[in-house]
């Protein structure tokens, strides 16, 4: 077993698992966290079961995974920690429910910030870096994802914020996607798949992204060839966030 770690939540999901397969081909002992459990897909030497939301409402349950955690990185250098589990919610403003606000942002904000917390004098002992995996949603986004929205804009603020409070020890970066083609979106085009091939046109690439690629690029912000970065959230997105759209 290699003696650089990487921690990966929400592992079981389609850029989940790809990243899993990505830092594992990488040289890395992938310690994979997710609240399902492990996933024939996932590539992970060790793999924790870990519910994001208690972890951030309940601190003895809270302390328990980090004691976990650390008793799997053990004697390892702990390189990178990313930052990947998400829930979202599409729903119209109106039918918006606080359980859903409470949530989204105990996963998609809260829990990433107490895992850095956490682990930053793990990490800075080994200049590692931070990834956290947020969303074109955080700057561009479109009806019915307004709680996703608001919680990717606040993990981009927590990039933002920790890259200037610690970025002498520890690099920290975000990665913005556009639409990837993860399980959850192509499930979600079943019943219209000219939908789905619209959404092809619709990207300036003439496709939508594939998860392995916003893991290769994770690869790359964790490697010291990205060394000088530090703050970045970088759009992965095929260039839709660039395109202005008219009325035709």
């Amino acid at each position: 077993m290699t003696d650089n770690a990487v921690i990966v939540t929400g592992a079981c999901g389609g850029i989940g698992s790809a990243l899993t397969h990505a830092f594992r081909d990488a040289g890395y002992c992938v310690i994979a966290t997710d609240l399902k459990e492990k996933q024939s897909h996932v590539h992970s030497d060790l793999f924790l079961q870990i519910d994001l939301q208690r972890v951030w409402e309940d601190q003895s349950y809270s302390e328990q995974v980090f004691l976990s955690l650390f008793e799997a990185i053990g004697n390892m250098e702990l390189k990178c920690f990313i930052n990947n589990a998400a829930v979202q919610f599409v729903v119209p403003i109106e039918r918006v429910r606080r359980a859903q606000i409470r949530e989204s942002f105990a996963v998609n904000v809260f829990a990433p910030f107490l895992l850095a917390q956490t682990f930053i004098d793990k990490l800075s002992e080994t200049n590692g870096t931070i990834i956290n995996i947020g969303s074109i949603h955080s700057t561009q986004t479109k009806p019915n994802f307004s709680i996703y929205a608001m919680s990717k804009s606040a993990l981009d603020g927590i990039t933002r914020s920790l890259a200037i409070e610690c970025g002498s020890r520890v690099r920290v970066l975000g990665i913005a996607p556009g639409a990837i083609s993860t399980p959850m979106l192509e499930d979600g085009f079943k019943i219209n798949p000219q939908a789905r091939a619209d959404l092809n046109k619709f990207q300036p690439m003439g496709r939508i992204g594939s998860p392995s690629e916003v893991a290769d690029l994770a690869v790359f912000l964790a490697s010291t060839k990205a060394s000088y970065m530090n703050g970045s959230v970088v759009r992965c997105d095929g260039g839709i966030s660039a395109s202005l759209r008219d009325p035709s």
